[in-house]
């Protein structure tokens, strides 16, 4: 009798490891689709990047792998001797679809809008070159998914006006009107 109580106690310890490794595993999933994304606005020619990291939940972030990812863009940032501007007030530069595996970002002086594949480890990968975002300086962006005809809307915010923006501005027929 006592030999079956003690199987039947072993037996416990092992369905308790087990589940104990199942939720180990589960959180490790967990935590690399917990990501974090920002942007690097670094304006040197194509210089702009994308740095990711996972966030183990607690507040760690530790680097994807191959991070940071080029967009192959050029950000906002001040180029040395430029005086600040009014580049730095936007917000929404990157959106994120709704089945979380497109990363949309914007290029703002270089005038597009760059797309990333997000992989099952979170990492990035570039699809394709930066798209023109219809005017100068991106600013910001929306993305509306599940329209009845079964398309996407992205709305691209252009400030055309930048102080250190070098390029033409935007002609009037691709402004809001």
């Amino acid at each position: 009798m006592m030999c079956t109580r003690a199987r039947k106690f072993c037996a416990y310890p092992k369905l308790l490891v087990g589940a104990l490794a199942l939720c180990a595993i589960t959180a490790t999933l967990n935590a690399q689709t917990n990501a974090v994304y920002v942007q690097s606005n670094i304006s040197s020619t194509k210089g702009n990047s994308i740095l990711g990291f996972s966030n183990d939940g607690v507040g760690d972030l530790t680097p994807l792998p191959n991070s940071p990812y080029l967009t192959n863009g050029t950000g906002w940032g001040l180029l040395q001797g430029q005086k600040l501007g009014i580049q730095n007030d936007s917000d929404d530069q990157i959106v994120i679809n709704a089945a979380k595996d497109l990363l949309f970002t914007v290029n703002a002086f270089s005038n597009t809008i760059s797309t990333f594949k997000i992989n099952p480890d979170a990492s990035l990968t570039l699809l394709g070159q930066p798209v023109a975002s219809g005017g100068t300086m991106p600013a910001s962006i929306a993305l509306l998914e599940g329209l009845q005809n079964g398309n996407a809307l992205m709305v691209v915010v252009n400030k055309s006006a930048d102080p250190n923006q070098t390029t033409a501005s935007c002609p009037i027929s691709c402004r809001l009107q």
